[in-house]
């Protein structure tokens, strides 16, 4: 039998921290996460989502009264000058048209990078405004008025050189 007087402290056998190393350190490295998913919120990707008995379902009213409307835009935007201009066109001839619009220019991923412009008429279905910032990376515009009834939308992608056309449709 050994003896007690030789016998290690509990701390200094080397099983017990070839067990507990793994636990400690998945502890140490969960609450980092934890810590940090808590603290760098990183926004939600901007379409109208809600959640309805575990599904996702798309809120298509906006883009199905622009449809209505047969309403679909042309959006240049211009890096060097920051010019935003924008031609609106219904088939409806008696379409109403707003004296002001506005143009979200949304970042895919990141909500801090969104930008809502506004648009003032100045002829008919001519539009100018002016853009914030130089924009980096793919970007999604939206085109609505200040009512939010409908709306119309595109993809843009770098170099913003070419003109965008706008129409009622959900992004993909």
């Amino acid at each position: 039998m050994p003896s007690v007087e030789g016998a290690k402290p509990w701390y200094r056998q080397p099983w017990l921290w070839f067990v507990l190393t793994p636990v400690m350190a998945s502890m140490v490295v969960g609450s980092s996460f934890a810590i940090i998913s808590a603290y760098t919120f990183d926004g939600v990707v901007k379409d109208e989502y809600r959640i309805a008995a575990k599904d996702t379902l798309a809120v298509t009213a906006k883009t199905d009264k622009a449809q209505s409307l047969g309403l679909h835009a042309t959006v240049k935007l211009d890096d060097m000058t920051g010019e935003i201009v924008a031609d609106l066109q219904s088939t409806q001839i008696s379409f109403d048209y707003p004296q002001t619009l506005l143009l979200d220019i949304v970042h895919p991923t990141d909500q801090h990078g969104d930008l809502v412009q506004p648009l003032r008429q100045v002829a008919g279905g001519h539009y100018i405004g002016q853009l914030g910032h130089t924009l980096l990376g793919k970007r999604y515009l939206v085109l609505h008025p200040q009512d939010d009834s409908w709306r119309v939308q595109a993809e843009l992608h770098p170099p913003y050189t070419e003109p965008v056309t706008l129409t009622p449709q959900r992004f993909n």
